[in-house]
């Protein structure tokens, strides 16, 4: 036997008063959030202003400087309400905003096409050799690897950096 279960809205009576208060709050609150980034962009730029490009990385002098207005901001969003946690997430979204790259968006070294070319024959032969000759949809792998352990010698690798 089954058993059909069917949602009830419920219905709740709020105060006139509160929600009044919950419709401003809610105002506030979407105008605040559409705005934010306009703002942490707005801080970002003054801090270009103020201390050039790539402020985030200065040393000496100007870092010193900058760092005493990171305090001040982070006594200002302290005393705001923030807690520390979202205070340094709000400091590192201003160095985004001012062009700083954090260490996951960084580029990495610079292939070329050579070495791209050789690390996905690598990958490739690894992935036949790793694999029974005699597996079914293997059969032009195997034909296409003599002509692949060829390019891969030619490229410089060798069948003994492959892992097997």
């Amino acid at each position: 036997m089954s058993t059909v279960t069917k949602a009830v809205p419920v219905v709740f009576e709020v105060a006139e008063s509160d929600q009044r208060e919950l419709d401003t709050a809610r105002v506030q609150l979407v105008a605040t959030a559409t705005s934010t980034g306009q703002v942490i962009q707005g801080y970002a730029d003054s801090m270009t202003v103020a201390f050039g490009a790539a402020w985030y990385d200065a040393k000496g002098t100007l870092g010193k400087a900058v760092k005493a207005e990171r305090g001040e901001f982070k006594a200002a969003m302290l005393a705001g309400g923030f807690e520390t946690p979202t205070v340094d997430v709000y400091w590192q979204r201003v160095k985004v905003a001012a062009g700083y790259i954090t260490a996951g968006n960084k580029a990495k070294g610079s292939a070329t096409l050579d070495s791209k070319t050789l690390a996905e024959l690598t990958t490739i032969l690894n992935r036949i050799v790793g694999t029974d000759p005699d597996e079914e949809g293997a059969e032009l792998s195997n034909l296409a690897k003599a002509s692949l352990i060829d390019a891969l010698e030619t490229m410089g690798g060798t069948m003994e950096g492959l892992t097997k």
